[in-house]
């Protein structure tokens, strides 16, 4: 396994351990879509493959870029394992409501990783400038 895959593993296990009611971490994989994101259908956390790149150019600004991302997928991941109670007769997936969806992630996001949004922001415009200065993205 590579390093940073050791890492996404290692990471995705240590959020588990932080969450209650959540017993083991999401699988995940690699995409070529330009995008970290869950998927509901599969329980999975996808990521772009160029961060594979990244992580050779510049490990510690993509490891701190994927501690917040990995966070926020991983409170995706949460939201659709418990769900939430709705009128406490249904159990609907939080996922299903788009925008508190949004904002719990990045609740939970800061929480597991220490990284604010902004900051979150801020490490990926470097990781695509980083990629681009590189010849990995077309300007």
């Amino acid at each position: 396994m590579e390093e940073v895959e050791a890492f996404i593993s290692e990471t995705l296990k240590a959020y588990t351990a932080m969450t209650l009611g959540v017993e083991k971490p999401p699988d995940w994989g690699w995409t070529s879509q330009w995008r970290i994101y869950y998927s509901p259908r599969e329980r999975k956390i996808y990521i772009h493959e160029l961060l594979k790149e990244a992580w050779k150019l510049d490990p510690e600004l993509t490891k701190r870029f994927l501690k917040y991302a990995l966070a926020h997928e991983f409170a995706h991941y949460v939201q659709h394992v418990r769900g939430v109670s709705v009128l406490e007769v249904v159990k609907v997936p939080i996922i299903e409501f788009p925008m508190l969806s949004e904002y719990l992630a990045r609740k939970k996001a800061t929480m597991l990783s220490g990284i604010t949004r902004v900051e979150a922001d801020a490490l990926e415009t470097e990781v695509l400038e980083l990629l681009a200065r590189h010849g990995y993205l077309i300007p």
